[in-house]
């Protein structure tokens, strides 16, 4: 619960906003926005003080019953020590019941201490509950979904309840996995909710507002062209809001961002044990297999593996590559080379794998910014729409997936985002080559391009851009006075493979062999294969499953993947498919429609192989990898390209008609709220108390 503290620090802050709204208006009255904000800030101090608060004003007169030990009894599901300590010992029949009660149930209040099996305090365990009732319609058990709840001290939650009439019987259901153990600080029947102001509903409501009047019709913002000076101070003003977005999503996830990771120590830090092993000279890990591991017939064999080590205290790396009796990294080198051990070498400690996303993710918001701007230069001569220009560059930013690796910074994503920001930069380089003929553009372009085999190498399907960016070059290029650019140009390639095949060598015997094949994971990856019948589901999945929409906080939820193929595939609960929750995108599907706009075939031809790029990376993930959320981000930025040249195409026809202005503005601010409202749908926030408290806050009338 929000206590009074932070109430009347909500009230005050809205109070000082209110003021500096009526100052603004006084000082400015035919400034319609100031006008807009002031009747926008009073309604919302009116619906905090009322409707999103009404359950407070409903229960002020409730008279609560505190259920004690002695109320209930446990069902053979739990189990209880003498110290109060309740085991989740099997996954039926796990609840308390509470008979006799004779009364109406408006709200259960439940309070939860997590615990270790020794019945020493747990800190912020996640319990699912549900429950079993009766009530004036249905004399046996009827029966809830399930919501978790934060198993920590004074961190209950209260649930509404809505039933016909008193109800003589309820069972509280609890949910967390079997051996989870827990203690029943306190149970509240029927009590009484806190009043709660909330300065961070008011100010999401307003954040929403801000957008819909800054990008509406008549906006000064569809007046201006970028190459405007008037133009900077928005651009600014952009960059700005896109960092507070940022800075927000990485504050959310603390069991990333401190590293929180218990049992998962070994799995999540495989980059930082591979920077130890660099610095002492050898490529395998220095933690030795278990004997068990070795002596197995196939390692790779996942049931096999778990019924061995399940009765053993011995442990193997999850997720790590396994050959030949040690243990390897099969994700990217990058990241070490340029993050962990250059810090490790230093400061003899180890860089957080949040750090390295956070700079990584930085560096590749300024790549599309730069590569937005050299878009424009180039092929529209810095004649494009300011309104345009923002909303594709917050678009792009949020909706590809870079957004989302602040929100989740683990070291799955790095390597990723680090392949897609050497690709930005590699193709800004060149882009700059072509147009200055400068040696050291093509070296660096190069160079980025090729150091994306270290990180993701499916994405070095993009180094085939060169081809059209330079196929009028070529004799020029073959001239004797310009072969030192083509020796820059190869050079790097050179290099990178030939450090990258060394490293292959060394490590699995092959030089193309990057260790995929051997992780131990979900599945034995040495026989996985490529399977036709794979490919249907990836499609669907990655681009146009349609999103689920819920009453039920974060309201844009992650569907099951339902599909009837049998067999080995992996897959993750998913978003909706990268058209629905980039609907701005699908302009890029009607790139041909518009061809002989294109005077400079360049743009139109980058733009449709980058499109074609993202289809065969969108399948080569399925099969080799599956189906999961941040395999988006190998391609979104693909698409995003061609979105940003089809947009400025179809400017004529977007900006021109306030209705399709409209519609655009509705498009934008679905695509960044529902980017946010992905953030909130993964399961590790759960286990921090601002989670529940968002919850409360946007989900008021539960």
């Amino acid at each position: 619960m929000v206590g009074l503290p932070m109430n009347i620090i909500s009230i005050i802050v809205s109070l000082i906003i209110l003021l500096t709204h009526i100052c603004l208006y006084v000082r400015f009255k035919k400034n319609k926005f100031i006008k807009y904000s002031l009747i926008v800030w009073i309604v919302l101090i009116v619906l905090e003080s009322s409707l999103f608060n009404f359950r407070f004003y409903e229960s002020m007169n409730y008279e609560e019953h505190v259920i004690t030990n002695k109320d209930y009894t446990l069902c053979e599901g739990l189990d209880i020590d003498d110290e109060g300590t309740i085991n989740i010992a099997q996954g039926t029949r796990n609840c308390i019941e509470v008979i006799d009660l004779n009364e109406e149930i408006k709200d259960v209040y439940i309070d939860l201490d997590s615990r270790t099996y020794k019945g020493d305090q747990l800190k912020n365990q996640v319990i699912w509950v549900s429950f079993g009732y009766t009530d004036a319609a249905n004399s046996k058990y009827k029966y809830t979904q399930s919501r978790s709840i934060l198993a920590s001290k004074d961190t209950g939650d209260i649930m509404h309840f809505n039933l016909a009439g008193k109800s003589s019987k309820l069972r509280i259901y609890f949910n967390g996995g079997d051996d989870q153990y827990f203690a029943i600080n306190k149970i509240v029947i029927n009590k009484k909710y806190n009043f709660n102001f909330s300065i961070i509903r008011m100010l999401s409501i307003y954040f929403v507002f801000l957008l819909w009047i800054v990008f509406g019709p008549k906006a000064k913002i569809w007046k201006l062209k970028l190459g405007d000076k008037e133009s900077k101070k928005y651009l600014i003003g952009m960059l700005v809001a896109q960092l507070a977005l940022f800075i927000f999503a990485f504050s959310l996830n603390g069991y990333f961002v401190k590293e929180n990771f218990g049992i998962q120590t070994g799995q999540r830090d495989q980059y930082k044990f591979l920077a130890e092993s660099f610095s002492h000279g050898h490529l395998y890990l220095e933690e030795e297999p278990s004997e068990l591991l070795k002596n197995m017939k196939n390692p790779y064999d996942t049931n096999k593996r778990d019924s061995i080590f399940k009765d053993s205290d011995e442990e193997y790396l999850w997720d790590c590559a396994y050959y030949k009796g040690k243990y390897y990294v099969y994700f990217g080198v990058a990241p070490v080379i340029f993050y962990y051990l250059p810090h490790y070498l230093i400061f003899k400690t180890h860089i957080k794998t949040s750090t390295c996303i956070f700079i990584t993710g930085l560096l590749c918001t300024l790549a599309v910014f730069l590569l937005m701007k050299r878009i424009v230069k180039m092929w529209f001569k810095n004649d494009v729409n300011l309104g345009l220009f923002i909303i594709l560059f917050l678009s792009f930013v949020n909706g590809c997936g870079i957004l989302h690796t602040y929100g989740r910074p683990d070291h799955y994503y790095l390597p990723i985002l680090m392949g897609v920001m050497f690709s930005l930069y590699g193709l800004i380089a060149w882009l700059k080559a072509r147009e200055t003929n400068k040696t050291r553009y093509y070296l660096l372009g190069s160079l980025c391009m090729a150091l994306v085999a270290a990180c993701r190498p499916q994405l070095l399907l993009t180094s085939f851009l060169a081809i059209p960016i330079f196929w009028d070059k070529v004799k020029e290029l073959m001239k004797k006075e310009n072969l030192k650019k083509v020796f820059a140009f190869v050079l790097p390639y050179l290099v990178v493979a030939g450090l990258l095949m060394a490293y292959n060598y060394l490590r699995f015997g092959s030089v193309t062999d990057f260790g995929a094949n051997y992780n131990l994971t979900t599945n034995d990856m040495t026989k996985r294969g490529w399977v036709m019948g794979r490919i249907p589901s990836g499609i669907f999945y990655y681009f146009v499953n349609a999103p689920l929409l819920s009453v039920k906080f974060p309201f844009i939820l992650r569907k099951d993947v339902v599909i009837n193929y049998i067999g080995t595939t992996i897959y993750e609960t998913m978003p909706a498919g990268f058209f629905w929750s980039n609907a701005l995108c699908i302009l890029s599907l009607f790139l041909y429609k518009i061809k002989n706009r294109f005077r400079n075939k360049l743009p139109y031809i980058l733009s449709i192989m980058y499109l074609v790029f993202s289809l065969i990376i969108a399948i080569v993930d399925t099969e080799m990898a599956g189906i999961l959320p941040r395999y988006i981000l190998d391609f979104g930025f693909m698409i995003y390209f061609a979105t940003i040249i089809a947009t400025f195409k179809f400017e004529p026809e977007l900006t021109k008609s306030k209705l399709r202005l409209s519609v655009l503005r509705i498009i934008f601010i679905s695509i960044i709220l529902s980017s946010i409202c992905f953030l909130l749908t993964d399961t590790t926030l759960t286990r921090y108390m601002f989670y529940y408290q968002i919850r409360q806050i946007f989900e008021f009338w539960v």
